[in-house]
């Protein structure tokens, strides 16, 4: 391997420990389990995380997260970042792909405003993934005149073994990014990128996992970048999607990403 590559790992769908910090009146935020656990990560293999959030939960909003952790927050910010999901919670049937660009603009404002509140302007990402990776051009254009550069979700490989579309993303960027790891639309001015590894994918192995980034890392035409992505629902026992070998998984990828010196970024790091 003679390039020298980079991965991002971020996590969708995150709301519940959100919920548990405004509930919970911990000394420390990483008294919280589920920052806690990706404390130790950064902490044994140097990881970078970004955790893409919701605006409300069941009966919640993000509104109740206290700031009286902001500086903690701050202070973690070259490791931890947080950025835009949905607004609805994660379990909603609403879609992006049927919004209004008032609504998606109106939205976006909401969780970056909060965000910025409970945890300060150096945790926010510009780079995200919508929920479903829904949106169509127009509203994809106003979600980059409300700032956001890029999104993650152009296409990854389905449960059923089949190439998924994401946005409205025609076949030729699919394509591309299928090919090359990501591409970027001229004329909404996007950065889109593939999701390469599915870490909550049923069936697999940790060992399968890091077969999957072998394969990537031997592919000539790809982007020496890795996008991995995961949710958050997969720690969670009561969860229908709970993947009991959630923090194996995550830490067979780390140490494999530790051993084989791919370091670990946030996008607006390279692009």
């Amino acid at each position: 391997m003679n390039r020298k590559w980079t991965y991002r790992l971020s996590i969708d769908d995150n709301i519940l420990f959100l919920m548990d910090i405004a509930q919970n009146n911990y000394e420390t935020l990483f008294a919280q389990p589920y920052l806690n656990f990706w404390q130790k990560m950064h902490e044994q293999y140097g990881l970078k995380v970004q955790f893409n959030i919701h605006g409300r939960g069941k009966d919640f909003s993000i509104e109740e997260i206290p700031d009286k952790y902001k500086m903690e927050w701050k202070e973690n910010s070259d490791w931890l970042k947080l950025a835009f999901h949905q607004f609805e919670e994660p379990d909603s049937p609403f879609c992006y792909r049927d919004s209004s660009s008032a609504k998606a603009e109106n939205d976006y404002l909401f969780v970056k405003k909060g965000i910025e509140r409970f945890a300060g302007i150096e945790n926010h990402s510009p780079f995200t993934t919508i929920h479903h990776a829904s949106g169509g051009k127009q509203i994809c254009r106003t979600w980059r005149e409300c700032g956001i550069r890029g999104l993650g979700g152009g296409t990854w490989i389905g449960a059923g073994g089949n190439r998924e579309k994401g946005y409205y993303l025609n076949d030729d960027q699919i394509e591309e990014i299928a090919a090359r790891g990501f591409c970027k639309d001229e004329e909404t001015g996007l950065y889109f990128f593939c999701f390469d590894v599915v870490l909550h994918r049923k069936g697999l192995s940790p060992e399968d996992l890091v077969k999957v980034i072998k394969n990537v890392l031997n592919a000539p035409s790809h982007w020496p970048h890795l996008e991995i992505t995961f949710e958050e629902w997969a720690f969670e026992p009561s969860s229908t999607g709970y993947v009991p070998d959630a923090k194996e998984r995550v830490e067979a990828i780390l140490k494999f990403f530790k051993q084989q010196q791919i370091r670990p970024v946030f996008m607006e790091e390279i692009l």
